[in-house]
């Protein structure tokens, strides 16, 4: 079977976001990050506060290895007021998978952060910090 015809039905709206993201995110998961990137990339632009197209956009980034963009896209999605934002963990992860010079000592200290703040991703940062 096609994956793209395995998608629950989504309800459109007038602005095609909600038809968009189930394709955006079928698209990650078959590891076609363009594509995937071109959709959630649209979303974030005709809808900036749509948080979930800025972290799907930041996790395509980072599945791809494009680490620049990854926080780039993580930062961007920090400066969001959400109830749970997992951009500073994500960052985080970016960091340690990018592994430049002076990037563990800078996912630590967000790490460090999104324990301190019980952010998304408190319970695993604990974890990777106990361990360091």
């Amino acid at each position: 079977a096609h994956p793209v015809k395995n998608l629950p039905l989504v309800i459109g709206t007038m602005d095609g976001s909600r038809d968009s993201m189930p394709a955006g995110i079928n698209f990650s998961h078959l590891g076609t990050y363009d594509s995937a990137l071109s959709i959630f990339n649209d979303l974030s632009i005709a809808h900036p506060a749509n948080s979930n197209a800025q972290q799907y956009a930041g996790m395509a980034y980072l599945s791809s290895h494009r680490y620049a963009k990854a926080i780039a896209a993580f930062d961007q999605l920090a400066q969001q007021k959400l109830f749970s934002n997992p951009a500073l963990f994500y960052k985080a992860v970016t960091l340690l998978n990018r592994n430049e010079i002076g990037d563990k000592d800078a996912a630590k200290i967000l790490l460090q952060q999104v324990k301190d703040q019980n952010l998304e991703g408190s319970k695993q940062a604990a974890e990777w910090l106990a361990g360091w």
